[in-house]
C-alpha cells in the first residue's frame, strides 16, 4: 500500500508543514474479516451497539481484540459506539460500551465516490484554509494507517479536528484475497465537539496496480463526547 497520488493542493500543506499527508507504512495481514468477529459477539452486544446507534449501522467494522475477545465500532445517525472487552462486576468477561452522543440530524456524508479523480464531493482541501496541525498529535500507528488512504481522504478526516488535546481515534483493515483482491480501510478521529469518519474501499490488481478507490466520509458535531477507554 505505497501508491499515493499526486495533488497539487495536498502536496502544498505538506511543504508548508500542515501535517495532514502521512506516508503509509506497511501493514501487516491480519487474519479473519469483520463479519466474523461480528458474529463472534454476543447478540446481546450487538442489538445494544445497533440500537443506541440509531438503529441501522451506517458503517461499521469488528476486530478481534489482545485477549482473544472481540471489539467493534458502530456509526450510525445518533451516535458512533465501541464496544471493548472488559470484565463485568461477577467477574465473568464481557465488553464497556463507549458511545459519542451527536448533535440530532448532524451526521452528514462529506465526501463519496472515487478520491483519486477528484469525483469525491465538495469540501475544504485547499491550502489557503489553513487546517490545523494533526502530525504530532496522532499515533505512530494511526498516521502508518492513514498514509495508505488517498491525500484527500487523509485531509477531510482530519481537517475538521482540533489538535487541542482530547484526540480519541481507531482504525481497521482488511485484506480480501482474490484476484483482484479488495482492501478496506475505515477509521475515526474525534475531538470534545466534532467527529470525523472515513470508509474506503480499494480493489487491486495481481501486479499490485490499483484499479479502482472508493471512499466515504463522514462528519458530525457531538451533543456529548466519546469517553476515554
Amino acid at each position: 500500500m505505497t501508491e499515493v497520488p499526486y495533488d497539487p493542493e495536498i502536496a502544498a500543506l505538506r511543504e508548508r508543514g500542515h501535517g495532514f499527508v502521512h506516508e503509509g507504512g506497511r501493514l501487516g495481514y491480519v487474519p479473519g474479516s469483520r463479519e466474523q468477529y461480528w458474529a463472534a459477539l454476543r447478540a446481546a452486544v450487538r442489538d445494544r451497539l445497533t440500537q443506541i446507534a440509531g438503529g441501522q449501522p451506517t458503517e461499521w467494522w469488528a476486530n478481534r481484540a489482545g485477549d482473544g475477545s472481540q471489539m467493534a465500532v458502530v456509526l450510525g445517525q445518533a451516535a458512533l459506539c465501541q464496544a471493548d472487552p472488559a470484565v463485568k462486576p461477577d467477574g465473568l468477561p464481557g465488553h464497556r460500551v463507549r458511545t459519542a452522543w451527536f448533535v440530532p440530524g448532524s451526521l452528514r456524508v462529506t465526501a463519496n465516490g472515487d478520491p483519486v479523480s477528484g469525483s469525491s464531493g465538495s469540501g475544504p482541501t485547499s491550502a489557503s484554509a489553513l487546517p490545523p496541525l494533526l502530525g504530532g498529535v496522532l499515533s505512530a500507528d494511526f498516521r502508518s494507517f492513514l498514509g495508505n488512504l488517498p491525500p484527500s481522504t487523509q485531509v477531510r478526516v482530519q481537517q475538521p479536528i482540533s489538535r487541542s488535546g482530547n484526540l480519541l481515534y481507531n482504525h481497521y483493515y482488511q485484506d480480501t484475497p482474490g484476484s483482484p483482491h479488495t482492501w478496506i480501510g475505515l477509521c475515526y478521529i474525534t475531538d470534545q465537539r466534532t467527529l470525523t469518519f472515513a470508509s474506503t474501499t480499494r480493489v487491486i490488481a495481481s501486479s499490485g496496480a490499483t484499479l479502482s478507490w472508493h471512499a466515504t466520509c463522514y462528519q458530525a458535531t457531538l451533543a456529548a463526547p466519546l469517553p476515554a477507554p
